[in-house]
């Protein structure tokens, strides 16, 4: 399942807001879809290693009835320690910056590090160990993308079918 829609930016500051409809989006071509472009969603900032090549395998918007907003995105990552696969995560209405998908009192782990290129069993392993893997329980998809291209070239196969489920 793919979804295209607004994507709020990950630049602008996100003001809290009333206003049932996240706030502070644009439209894909004018923010740059997080696939295309990581830097789109300013996701490098919650990962430990600094720096690489980032690529975004997925992202998700999804909400609440109380609202609660959430942006989501599946991370890979390239850089000096070796690569990394990440969760990270941001209330866009209310804080603007991307941070580790940690649950301090649940075993999810939201990065691992790994001293090869990660392969489709090694996603498998990560995703079974996060959040993104509880799902949309309590929340409905608002906009989502998986990021064929990417997963394609740096996992070495396409997405799941249900990888935004």
């Amino acid at each position: 399942m793919t979804t295209t829609a607004s994507i709020p930016s990950a630049t602008a500051s996100t003001p809290a807001s009333a206003d049932p409809a996240p706030s502070a989006t644009a439209t894909v071509a004018s923010n740059g879809d997080p696939c295309a472009h990581a830097s789109a969603w300013a996701v490098d900032r919650a990962l430990d290693q600094k720096g690489g090549d980032i690529q975004i395998l997925a992202w998700r918007q999804k909400s609440d009835d109380r609202p609660l907003y959430v942006d989501e995105a599946l991370v890979w990552q390239h850089g000096e320690a070796g690569w990394t696969l990440a969760q990270v995560y941001r209330h866009p209405k209310e804080d603007n910056a991307f941070h580790l998908s940690i649950v301090c009192d649940a075993p999810y782990q939201p990065e691992k590090s790994y001293d090869h290129a990660p392969k489709v069993k090694d996603v498998k392993d990560f995703l079974k160990n996060t959040t993104w893997a509880d799902g949309l329980v309590g929340f409905k998809l608002d906009a989502g993308k998986a990021c064929t291209d990417n997963w394609s070239r740096v996992i070495g196969a396409p997405p799941p079918a249900n990888v935004l489920e």
